[in-house]
């Protein structure tokens, strides 16, 4: 089965096949989040220096980036954290990939990088300890971090899409 340049093979290893890519446009960087609360503010017309609605703290701009969102330290987070990539970014938007194949058997990871013609190809196999992936993950906890990555930014997916080795989905 082939999706987005990605070749997805029955197996009876431990495979897991990622397969997101945004719709082009989606906001990777915020810059008017407080200082204080973490609460994104940029619909408030405030300044800095104005009482925040949220904690009513005085208001010290900072920014986030989305792949932040996956700076946890926890298992779950590094694996879509690894995976994680932009292109065609015009300002503080971009397209947003997730896609790759991680294997726990061969303890391996693929990445799908894209040029600037927005052609997407299958990296070299990576060793998962060099790249820093635990093998003691729990794939429905990547899957619900993916989905509160999804509402936390409000990413609109073109394919969105964790599979197993024997192609199910991941719920």
């Amino acid at each position: 089965m082939e999706n987005n340049g990605l070749n997805f093979v029955k197996t009876d290893e431990e495979v897991f096949y990622f397969n997101y890519k945004s719709m082009p446009d989606q906001v990777i960087e915020l810059d008017c989040i407080c200082g204080s609360c973490d609460e994104d503010v940029s619909d408030s017309n405030l300044a800095e220096g104005d009482i925040c609605p949220y904690c009513e703290e005085e208001i010290v701009y900072t920014s986030r980036e989305a792949w932040e969102f996956f700076e946890t330290d926890q298992p779950d987070d590094e694996i879509a954290g690894y995976l994680y990539n932009t292109h065609n970014r015009t300002g503080n938007k971009a397209t947003i990939t997730i896609q790759g194949i991680i294997n726990f058997d061969t303890d391996t990871a693929r990445i799908v990088e894209y040029d600037k013609t927005g052609t997407g190809r299958l990296l070299e196999e990576k060793s998962t300890k060099d790249v820093g992936l635990s093998p003691f993950v729990d794939i429905d906890e990547v899957k619900t971090r993916l989905d509160l990555f999804t509402q936390t930014w409000g990413v609109k997916w073109e394919a969105s899409q964790l599979m197993d080795n024997e192609l199910n989905e991941v719920n």
